[in-house]
């Protein structure tokens, strides 16, 4: 279904399959009238069935832009959503995809819950904090209790808490997204497992990645993270490998608290703090590099007993004596 440009002061209901696509994006805009954190929840878009996909529209002025409530072969494109409380929102789905969306200036920019399969790409995500930085809110991609989802290619900037955060999600993957200027982390696992984190970017984030609260059996390989206050963060995890990520110009490179991972080949330079290690042991680390950090491992108030090479070889040290 075709909907020309304009501007329409309406909230719909899709409870069928079907194919909305707007003529232009930019101009053709469906308002919900409401926007204010404390104001009744509006939906701009529900969607309540299968094999829906919505392509070329402004969306704002909500609680939500776009809800997806138990829609199988759910697809949003070329969207772009704007001051609601969540910009889009899928909510026990599976085989979703959200791509080539602009989502500024709502609370949360994409929240998936409790959802499987779902793709979410060539997004960008700016200024979702909606105007209230004291309540603590406003990420840009938000997955809770999501499995074996794919987040890629996106950008995200400005956000209060978090530019990528995922929840209780299993065996998801985050690669090749671009977050800078976040004030908290760029990505952020809370009692999540088995999720891969790859080839990320981070530029002057709060943090770059942190991995926290139970997270087990993470791989976050081949990130970039410059310019922050922490570049990886880990606190009450096990199991989790970090390899051949580059640490560079942050306050800290690493910063753990009890932790038992492995940390291989990454890159931790020009740091004030390279590696900082608080009340842990047991982890491993070998084949890092740690060059022209102010100092390379902190020392800490506690005895850490952790191993720092693979039986045979260690790390490298740039002033090794």
């Amino acid at each position: 279904m075709l909907v020309a440009s304009g501007l329409y002061n309406e909230c719909i209901v899709i409870d069928k399959p079907l194919r909305l696509v707007g003529e232009d994006r930019n101009n053709t805009v469906i308002d919900g009238g409401s926007y204010n954190f404390w104001d009744p929840v509006t939906r701009v878009v529900s969607v309540l069935s299968e094999n829906v996909t919505i392509e070329g529209f402004t969306i704002r002025n909500a609680f939500y832009g776009i809800y997806a409530d138990h829609s199988d072969v759910f697809t949003a494109r070329n969207n772009i959503l704007r001051s609601n409380f969540r910009g889009l929102c899928v909510n026990n789905t599976s085989v979703s995809t959200i791509t080539e969306n602009i989502a500024v200036n709502n609370i949360e920019g994409i929240t998936v819950e409790n959802s499987s399969m779902c793709v979410i790409e060539y997004n960008v995500l700016a200024n979702n904090w909606g105007g209230y930085p004291d309540l603590l809110v406003g990420a840009g991609i938000s997955l809770g209790g999501s499995n074996s989802s794919m987040i890629t290619n996106n950008f995200l900037t400005n956000h209060t808490v978090g530019a990528i955060m995922l929840g209780e999600a299993y065996g998801n993957i985050i690669a090749n997204n671009t977050a800078t200027n976040n004030d908290a982390y760029a990505v952020e696992l809370y009692t999540s497992c088995e999720n891969l984190v790859v080839n990320n970017t981070s530029i002057e984030d709060g943090g770059g990645i942190r991995v926290t609260a139970g997270s087990k059996n993470n791989v976050v390989i081949g990130n970039f993270v410059s310019k922050g206050i922490i570049g990886i963060g880990c606190s009450f995890s096990e199991g989790n490998v970090f390899a051949q990520n580059t640490l560079s110009n942050n306050t800290d490179g690493f910063a753990m608290e009890q932790v038992s991972n492995l940390f291989v080949g990454n890159l931790i330079l020009n740091n004030t703090n390279g590696i900082g290690i608080h009340y842990s042991n047991s982890s491993i680390f070998h084949h890092n590099n740690l060059i022209n950090n102010t100092v390379d491992v902190e020392e800490d108030i506690y005895a850490n007993f952790n191993i720092w090479d693979d039986g045979a070889e260690g790390n490298y040290w740039d002033r090794y004596n």
